[in-house]
């Protein structure tokens, strides 16, 4: 008979990269809905996320592997934070034509 893990625990490693795309995940994810959302200065509200964001990505790829971090890097977290700019910006013109209907 062999013994059973307790519910809900698993024992399977945990995949690499998998706490770097939830960040980027939560960076996209929350652009948009924090544009329609933030009623004053929604682009320094999402802003002020990506710089708690950033540094934690950071640590954890550092953490994971040190030479992943390089001008790549770099590069690929500009045009994830100019998508997010994007995205954040079309959620305040959501909201401004919403309440321009209302």
């Amino acid at each position: 008979m062999t013994a059973r893990s307790p519910r809900g625990a698993t024992t399977r490693p945990r995949r690499e990269g998998s706490l770097r795309r939830m960040e980027l995940i939560a960076a996209i994810a929350l652009a948009g809905p924090l544009g329609f959302f933030v009623r004053a200065r929604p682009l320094l509200a999402y802003l002020v996320l990506w710089a708690v964001i950033f540094p934690v990505q950071t640590v954890v790829v550092h953490s994971e592997n040190a030479a992943d971090i390089n001008a790549t890097y770099f590069v690929v977290n500009a045009l994830i934070l100019a998508g997010g700019i994007a995205l954040n910006r079309l959620g305040a013109r959501l909201r401004r034509r919403r309440i321009a209907q209302a």
